[in-house]
């Protein structure tokens, strides 16, 4: 008996409010969310892109706020100028990564381009390659490297 008496107090103390009344107030608070709008920052974008899906810049080497997974990524730079060199019987060794585009379905996938050169050539023979890689829960699959033949020669970055 006492849960009932108490919900019966808890009823009697509610309070009715008008459907204008609701309505004015709910159009004060919306007008009051859109004077003061939260900006979210860039790594804030960037985490809720990850977690909930999409496309974002991972790694551009002209804009340094875009640096995400840094080490991750040389890994799988590493990788896909490994598959292109098992493919092609050559040796080439990254010099540097230009940009990395990160892509969140089931699983994640990646867009890369970085040049590389051979172990034996100078630097200003370096070859610019495009790579996509697909990183699953069970394993890696690099999906393809090719070479950029029309992409402009890129010189390393001066510290």
């Amino acid at each position: 008996m006492k849960p009932e008496t108490k919900k019966r107090k808890l009823l009697k103390k509610s309070i009715r409010v008008s459907k204008s009344e609701r309505k004015s107030r709910v159009n004060k608070s919306c007008e009051e969310k859109s004077k003061n709008p939260r900006k979210l920052s860039e790594e804030e974008l960037m985490e809720r892109t990850m977690i909930c899906g999409g496309t974002v810049v991972a790694y551009d080497r002209d804009d340094s706020s875009r640096c995400f997974l840094g080490e991750h990524l040389k890994s799988l730079v590493n990788l896909a100028i490994d598959f292109y060199n098992t493919n092609n019987c050559k040796d080439y060794r990254m010099m540097y990564l230009v940009r990395a585009i990160y892509e969140s379905c089931q699983g994640s996938l990646y867009y890369m381009t970085m040049t590389a050169k051979l172990t034996d050539q100078d630097d200003s023979d370096a070859v610019t390659f495009e790579a996509e890689v697909y990183e699953g829960i069970p394993d890696t699959v690099v999906r393809y490297v090719r070479v950029l033949d029309d992409a402009p020669s890129l010189s390393p970055l001066a510290a």
